[in-house]
């Protein structure tokens, strides 16, 4: 179970360009930059900078932000970059994916910021671009109504596992009187 520590929403300067939420913990709740920030309806961004007793939130609709994602029901997975006004985009899916408007959208857990199977959003708009496809993505959290966030642990860093070597089957041994 993930260890999830609560903080509310001070002020938000979502309408400026660049624009965030400033949370009223920080550095004395144990806070670090590139946390996950997440309310029950999907994921709201991360930790962008944190002072002693303040947090900023860099939300996932933010131009400058991205989150490693998963399609639901393709598997396809792509980074979602913001577009703002609670839409992103999703690059790096290939032309041979099929996507579907109404699909969900997923955390992938390849970012190490959000575990895998958080929810982010829902396609809303599918287009054939020239080596891609062009995945519009309505986010499901409400951003410019959040109250009350949850930040997620620090990921540990990535760490590369051997390849699975199979033991090679011996053959079994057979019983007298069987061909």
């Amino acid at each position: 179970p993930l260890e999830l520590k609560s903080a509310r929403v001070l002020f938000a300067t979502r309408p400026a360009t660049f624009g965030g939420l400033i949370l009223d913990q920080g550095q004395d709740l144990g806070l670090a930059p590139d946390q996950g920030v997440l309310v029950p309806e999907g994921i709201v961004g991360r930790l962008w900078s944190v002072s002693a007793t303040q947090s900023k939130v860099l939300p996932a609709d933010a131009p400058n932000a991205s989150v490693a994602v998963m399609l639901m029901r393709s598997r396809a997975t792509g980074v979602l970059q913001g577009l703002g006004s609670g839409r992103a985009l999703i690059r790096y899916v290939s032309n041979q994916e099929v996507v579907q408007v109404g699909e969900a959208v997923l955390t992938s857990g390849l970012d190490r910021v959000f575990p895998r199977g958080l929810l982010v959003g829902y396609v809303a708009e599918v287009a054939q671009g020239d080596l891609e496809l062009r995945v519009i993505v309505n986010l499901s959290a409400p951003l410019d109504r959040v109250s009350t966030v949850l930040v997620l642990p620090s990921q540990p860093p990535l760490e590369v596992q051997p390849p699975f070597l199979a033991q090679e089957p011996r053959p079994q041994p057979r019983k007298r009187g069987t061909p």
